[in-house]
């Protein structure tokens, strides 16, 4: 379903408005406003109704990783996906969606482990996020990414972002331990 734009024909119109002076003994002023050849234009923004993502959340298993392997900035590249669905209307072009991340960061692309400096937490490790062109996640929205449209359904569209994770070294000497961490993301659209 779409919602029309761009001009109306040309059209009449003709009403009568009235203003009350006095609830208890109503006076009435009437005004007759009439036009003919009236023209307007319909402009609207508005794409979708709603955007979400058809997973309650996206874990990675980063796996177990040798420390050896995340001081010389080896640990593999973790390749993960976030699949959006955006419902509502049906545009004949593809609105842009983008996502940007809120998180415990170091900055851009560079998130803190969960738990950093107690027991059985790794140290001097943090998880580098990048898209799949290699561009730091942004955890501010004027930096938010493009999802990519992959497909139309009924009445919706489906876009993707494809991103990577992987073990970085921070700062410090490192050690073995638990390296978790959480992010959350923020879908930009309309």
């Amino acid at each position: 379903m779409g919602i029309g734009k761009g001009d109306i024909i040309p059209f009449d119109y003709k009403t009568t408005f009235f203003i009350d002076t006095s609830y208890t003994t109503p006076r009435r002023a009437v005004y007759h406003i009439e036009g003919t050849n009236l023209h307007t234009k319909l402009e609207h923004n508005a794409f979708f109704t709603t955007c979400y993502t058809p997973k309650a959340s996206t874990e990675i298993d980063m796996g177990t990783i040798y420390t050896g392997h995340v001081k010389q900035g080896a640990a593999p590249d973790i390749p993960f996906a976030l699949n959006v669905v955006c419902e509502g209307l049906n545009p004949t072009i593809k609105p842009p969606v983008k996502v940007y991340f809120e998180g415990n960061a170091v900055r851009d692309g560079l998130l803190n482990l969960s738990g950093t400096g107690q027991q059985a937490v790794a140290k001097g490790v943090g998880i580098s996020l990048t898209n799949d062109k290699g561009v730091a996640l942004p955890f501010s929205k004027s930096k938010a990414l493009p999802l990519v449209w992959q497909a139309s359904g009924p009445g919706s569209e489906m876009y993707r972002f494809s991103a990577k994770a992987r073990y970085v070294p921070t700062s410090g000497k490192i050690t073995a331990g638990k390296a978790d961490a959480t992010l959350t993301y923020i879908l930009e659209y309309n």
